[in-house]
């Protein structure tokens, strides 16, 4: 960057806009003084009565837009690079803006300190550049850029050595010549007017020159100024191409793919013949691929999955890739809706085989979502939105298979984010609420401890369970407040029992934890915290967090060393719902765990068939062999009780020994000291 202090100009109508890029500015550290202005008219001005390093003006600017602004200053004789900001991307608006005389585009999407120091950098060189060529060309002899002068007839008569060296037989072939091309038409207005002069863009073979041409009146002659601009030329069709191309697969990007589908929406509205249809694709188990076999290889994966979808469909219809491993297809004038679905059939077919990836053999397949055009759109992000939530749809229901879109779905969708706010709602009024099931000890009948789970008192639904609530709290992150309230109400009610007394106190109180915290670990790394602050010891029991068995698995090595940092805590950990997930059973020992919770489908079997009996009996053994506990989750009947205790569980809860509790009806029960028959 130069060292000299920067003066630089913001023409933008929009004040947060204009504070946004001198905030930019400041936090790249560059020396430099900003002037604003608030419309273009002010900005013209500003433009022609002084010099700048650089301008920033906005696309839209009231009266008119900033590529009239662009023209009225290069008109005046305005020299100064100038940086066109816009909101939304657009191929033709980027070219138009390079056309017009801008230096450089720039989206206030991607407006930060780095791109606005490498902007001003860039164009600063330019413009650097263009004044030392037009300063040497003022000795045409010694100038390292063409210098030609032409009759009014288009007969050359002097080429200096540069031009001489350029264009060997421009002298020969006169107006013929690929840089003299449309000659008469380009220069008939300087004759007329000597003080105007003539710019433009040549292309000769593969090069390109800009042409700056004027009159020299006293001399009757048309003097030509050429630069050789072919590697700006190029600089500008990489920044088109990487302002609507994806880097990695070379495909449309997400902004590219809105603009073809926003037109495709037009003439829809002009021609109501006229269909399309849009699939949007997720890759099955796609986050697996990249965990296990590295980035390299996921990389490689999408590249190789763009180049089958694009094998799927015509070279009009548009394959687009959104980032990370969503991809969507734009279907031109389908015969009828039966096409996009034999088109998804056919991508379906085509991710069947293996994709190799350095001499290894993965195996993925495709979620899809279809959307087809109809009156009800109005914009493309809405046709985008139906088919992403068909895709979701897809995915829900095992992946590997589509979905069409239909207004159920949407309806569906609605309701969702209407959960969505009100589940917020609820953590901020306090509306959730902590019940304790007890766990039974199967050697003695005493109360072993509970498992606190969480309920939601819904102003208008009442008590819901969590089924209705967790899967979204899941998805959206709310889990990870819900977790961390959890742990927190269920320490401050074990101190609230120690203080209580009671000879039964249970010795372990258990709550379940999301798999996100192994990716981001926040009410994990607070649960030290937590326990101090509640005041909690060992007389008031120990503390046991469940996981479920798919969530270790997804996340192995994480979850070893972040739940091993809790062992000197003394908090102990439980697989929950375990025998429904993975058949190996290897990773139990390099895991810090003290426990398995039988899932409840397995209890529910025993009774049913033998070869569900010889399962939980492998699973009881090897617990016995690993020093691990065993907890039989969903004991509802006085069979299943008796086949539990049989079969030698340590430990079991479920509805035949007590349903769920409030905090203070599970305090009585210590106090009471209650005990459970076992046996009918």
């Amino acid at each position: 960057m130069p060292t000299k202090r920067l003066s630089l100009l913001v023409v933008d109508d929009d004040q947060v806009d204009r504070m946004a890029l001198r905030r930019a500015v400041t936090q790249a550290a560059l020396e430099a003084e900003v002037h604003e202005a608030c419309d273009g008219v002010t900005g013209l001005e500003m433009l022609c009565s002084r010099p700048f390093d650089c301008a920033f003006l906005d696309y839209h600017l009231p009266p008119h837009d900033g590529l009239t602004v662009i023209g009225e200053a290069r008109a005046a004789g305005v020299t100064t690079p100038i940086v066109v900001l816009t909101g939304q991307g657009d191929e033709e608006l980027v070219a138009a803006v390079l056309r017009s005389g801008g230096s450089d585009y720039l989206s206030k999407a991607a407006l930060s300190a780095d791109s606005v120091a490498r902007t001003i950098q860039y164009v600063t060189r330019v413009r650097q550049a263009e004044d030392d060529l037009q300063h040497l060309a003022s000795f045409p002899e010694q100038a390292p850029n063409p210098v030609l002068e032409v009759s009014l007839e288009g007969r050359v008569t002097y080429l200096n050595p540069a031009a001489r060296a350029a264009f060997p037989t421009l002298a020969e072939d006169g107006d013929g010549h690929p840089l003299l091309a449309g000659w008469a038409s380009a220069t008939r207005p300087l004759v007329d007017d000597f003080e105007l002069s003539v710019q433009r863009e040549i292309k000769v073979g593969d090069a390109t020159f800009h042409q700056t041409i004027s009159y020299v009146a006293e001399r009757g002659l048309l003097r030509v100024y050429a630069i050789d601009i072919t590697e700006r030329k190029r600089a500008e069709e990489q920044l088109i191409h990487g302002a609507f191309f994806d880097e990695l697969t070379d495909l449309p990007n997400r902004a590219l793919f809105v603009d073809r589908l926003g037109r495709a929406l037009e003439r829809a509205k002009r021609h109501p013949d006229y269909r399309f249809a849009v699939l949007f694709l997720d890759l099955d188990r796609f986050k697996v691929v990249n965990d296990s076999l590295g980035h390299l290889r996921g990389d490689q994966l999408l590249v190789a999955a763009g180049k089958r979808l694009q094998s799927c469909v015509r070279a009009e219809d548009t394959v687009a890739r959104f980032g990370g491993d969503e991809f969507a297809l734009l279907i031109e004038a389908p015969e009828d809706v039966a096409e996009a679905t034999r088109i998804a059939e056919r991508i379906q077919s085509e991710f069947a085989p293996p994709f190799l990836l350095d001499e290894r053999e993965v195996f993925t397949a495709v979620s899809i979502g279809i959307a087809l055009s109809g009156p009800g759109y109005a914009n493309a992000e809405d046709v985008l939105r139906d088919a992403d939530i068909a895709m979701y749809r897809a995915k829900a229901q095992g992946g590997a298979r589509f979905q069409v879109f239909d207004t159920e779905m949407h309806a569906q969708a609605v309701a969702m984010l209407q959960l969505e706010t009100e589940l917020r709602t609820a953590m901020k009024k306090g509306q959730l609420r902590l019940y304790f099931q007890p766990v039974v000890a199967l050697d003695s009948g005493s109360l072993a401890g509970f498992e606190a789970l969480v309920r939601w008192q819904h102003p208008r639904k009442g008590l819901i369970g969590p089924a209705e609530f967790m899967d979204l709290a899941e998805e959206t992150g709310i889990i990870l407040e819900i977790d961390r309230w959890v742990l927190e109400e269920t320490c401050r009610a074990m101190e609230q029992w120690r203080r209580a007394g009671g000879s039964g106190f249970p010795g372990i109180v258990s709550i379940n934890i999301s798999g996100r915290q192994f990716t981001q670990g926040g009410m994990l790394a607070s649960v030290p915290a937590v326990i101090r602050q509640s005041g909690l010891d060992g007389s008031a029991g120990v503390l046991a967090l469940e996981v479920s068995e798919t969530s270790i698995m997804d996340h192995l090595t994480v979850a070893a060393e972040r739940l091993a940092q809790l062992r000197p805590l003394g908090v102990r950990v439980y697989v929950d719902d375990f025998g429904t997930g993975y058949t190996s059973l290897g990773y139990l020992r390099q895991l810090p765990i003290d426990a398995l919770k039988v899932d409840r489908t397995l209890v529910r079997e025993l009774a049913r068939g033998r070869e569900t009996l010889e399962i939980v009996r492998a699973v009881i053994g090897l617990a016995r062999s690993l020093g691990l506990k065993v907890i039989a989750e969903g004991v509802e009947t006085a069979e299943q009780c008796d086949r539990v205790v049989d079969l030698g569980f340590d430990l079991a809860q479920g509805y035949w020994f007590g349903a769920p509790m409030p905090g203070d009806e599970a305090g009585r029960l210590i106090v009471e000291g209650r005990r459970w028959r076992l046996r009918g």
